[in-house]
């Protein structure tokens, strides 16, 4: 099998699987039918958009990034993840102050996780 042909095949197997399991989780929520579909639907978008995103910021020479491509990465892929969660967490009867409540919360959730996780690598290269 050709490289391509197998990347291809595992990223279908990949997506499919992680829109699987958003599948069953809406289903076990009981959303309704219209939920269900844009949860399922949405799944492959977001690994794709994060895989997009990835690639768009990989340095083919390994040098460190600048400190401002840190800034604009990390943002984006808390953007992608904060609308990944909102999609997946909405519900029928949920008011446009729940879902910003909701996705202001996760996003200062991930920011700690980000910062905590920079702070860690950088006592790590100075050690």
């Amino acid at each position: 099998m050709p490289h391509d042909v197998q990347y291809a095949l595992r990223q279908y197997l990949v997506l499919s699987g992680f829109a699987g399991v958003c599948f069953v989780i809406s289903w076990l929520l009981s959303d309704p039918a219209f939920l269900v579909v844009i949860k399922t639907v949405f799944a492959p978008i977001y690994l794709l958009a994060t895989t997009g995103l990835d690639a768009h910021f990989r340095r083919a020479d390994a040098a460190p990034w600048p400190l401002w491509q840190k800034v604009e990465y990390a943002i984006a892929r808390a953007a992608l993840f904060v609308a990944f969660i909102i999609v997946m967490c909405i519900r029928p009867d949920q008011s446009a102050r729940d879902v910003a409540k909701s996705a202001l919360a996760t996003a200062i959730a991930i920011g700690a996780v980000e910062v905590i996780f920079a702070l860690r690598n950088r006592r790590s290269k100075g050690a």
